[in-house]
């Protein structure tokens, strides 16, 4: 089973009124309810695959430099 952690963050409140809206429209359109998790889930998991395709061209790069 998978572990989950708690993590208390604060985010401003314009974020927090931005993913509300989002959260609803999301939940609309998908016409089921979209939990906070799920939001967060999908957020981080795009924030990671974004960071990862820069770390790997910058490595590229400077292995590029290196010759």
């Amino acid at each position: 089973m998978e572990q989950r952690k708690t993590l208390n963050i604060r985010f401003p409140q314009e974020l927090v009124e931005k993913l509300r809206e989002l959260k609803k429209l999301r939940s609309r359109v998908e016409g089921r309810r979209v939990t906070w998790n799920e939001l967060f889930d999908e957020a981080i998991g795009n924030y990671i695959e974004c960071a990862e395709r820069i770390l790997a061209k910058v490595e590229k790069e400077e292995q590029g430099n290196d010759r």
